[in-house]
């Protein structure tokens, strides 16, 4: 007989309780992220929302052992020794003041991103749905009034539509997850069809992830299991063939996206062997550097590619973890690193352990496009907001595992009932 799995009370994820001052201030948080405000580059006004949340939540819960139980305490560890690796690197290679003052503001805003929505959403994990509602819908609406919604698909509104896409899977039953699926797995098509492919792979592996989910809690029927598989594997098909379709239009900067990021990546860690420890300081670029990429990117692309008139560089390490590494050696990327592993963990506990409740479709997402990003996209702008929810997701999928842990070790056979226990 296999083991029976008791799913967690939809209650506890998606209560019926009057939305409190935390649920509000999730929302609006939220609903404030299309706003950019100049001031150590460009910082988002829900960072600095969430700073000031930040700090009320240090000082009102210093004190509590369970706001700092771990995998959250852990994380605000890593986060203190990659700000530490920032400033041992920059005095040790003498960084100008613009350049740590902006390297030691993302690790800071990353930090406060992260505590301040941690306490919005530890108690009510819905309240992290509803930051992500007002998140997607005021972008979206941004991008309506200023007229790019349907221009400006790739880096506008793919975004944001993928997010709502999630939130409305996640209001959807356990039982019925076969809609959230098909409908993540149409919308990754889409993104490949319209030149978003790496959002376009998240979006098929978190519909394959629901998939497996759906047919792990739901009773055995092989035809349908068989049905089910079969839609899947022509759903990966026909995402191959918008993929080989839409070359046509775009392949060439396909290639010069590739060869973009291959060089970059191939730059930062030839920077990284020559100085894994101490790094080279933060948005370290000098002209040994910039020849470097520029050597690759033409030996790879064919091209000289020169940047816009705006740009100071063209090289950027192409990864959250190797652009720490880079810049600010092994202590910087201690963070980036340990929050990586743990996520695969967390999406894990989401597929096969039944965890997350009936959020695993937004959880999925994040967790999925946040891996992508530690691998493959600098950490610059709204990223520290993507990698804080991210944190924030692997902290409650975590928790609700370790509280499901403790109650099943309290509980203990009756006389005479153990041979149920090894049947089970």
């Amino acid at each position: 007989m296999s083991r029976l799995r008791v799913a967690t009370p939809r209650s506890a994820w998606l209560d019926t309780v009057p939305a409190g001052p935390c649920a509000w201030t999730a929302l609006a948080v939220g609903l404030a992220s299309p706003v950019a405000i100049q001031i150590v580059g460009v910082v988002y006004l829900p960072e600095i929302l969430l700073a000031g949340i930040a700090l009320w939540a240090l000082l009102r819960s210093f004190s509590r052992k369970r706001f700092w139980q771990p995998p959250f305490s852990t994380l605000c560890l890593l986060l203190a020794l990659s700000l530490a690796g920032y400033i041992a690197a920059d005095l040790a290679w003498q960084t100008d003041s613009g350049r740590w003052l902006r390297g030691w503001a993302r690790i800071v805003f990353l930090a406060s991103n992260f505590v301040g929505l941690y306490f919005l959403c530890r108690r009510r994990p819905r309240n992290f749905l509803l930051y992500c509602v007002g998140s997607a819908a005021a972008s979206v609406l941004a991008l309506l009034l200023a007229g790019r919604l349907f221009t400006d698909w790739k880096f506008g509104a793919s975004v944001p539509v993928t997010l709502l896409m999630a939130c409305l899977g996640s209001l959807a039953s356990p039982q019925r997850w076969l809609a959230p699926a098909a409908g993540l797995g149409a919308l990754g098509i889409l993104h490949i069809l319209l030149d978003s492919r790496s959002l376009g792979g998240c979006c098929l592996a978190a519909g394959l992830m629901l998939l497996a989910r759906h047919r792990a809690q739901t009773e055995p029927r092989p035809l349908r299991g068989l049905v089910l598989w079969v839609a899947a594997l022509a759903v990966l098909g026909v995402g191959i063939y918008a993929y080989v379709w839409s070359d046509q239009n775009f392949g060439p900067r396909r290639l010069q996206s590739i060869a973009w990021r291959a060089a970059s990546l191939a730059t930062a860690w030839s920077g990284v062997a020559d100085s894994p420890w101490i790094g080279n300081g933060s948005q370290a670029n000098d002209f040994r550097f910039q020849s470097e990429y520029d050597g690759r990117f033409a030996a790879s692309s064919g091209m000289r590619y020169v940047g816009l008139p705006t740009d100071t560089s063209t090289f950027t390490p192409h990864s959250h973890i190797l652009q720490a590494w880079f810049e600010a050696g092994i202590a910087g990327a201690a963070f980036f690193m340990f929050l990586a592993w743990r996520m695969g963990g967390a999406l894990r506990s989401c597929v096969v352990s039944c965890a997350g409740g009936p959020l695993v479709p937004l959880f999925v997402v994040v967790l999925l496009c946040c891996e992508w990003h530690l691998l493959f996209s600098p950490f610059a702008g709204a990223a520290r907001l993507e990698v804080a929810a991210a944190a924030v997701v692997m902290c409650l999928v975590e928790r609700e595992a370790q509280d499901s842990s403790r109650r099943n070790a309290t509980l203990r056979p009756m006389p005479g009932t153990r041979w149920l226990v090894k049947i089970a």
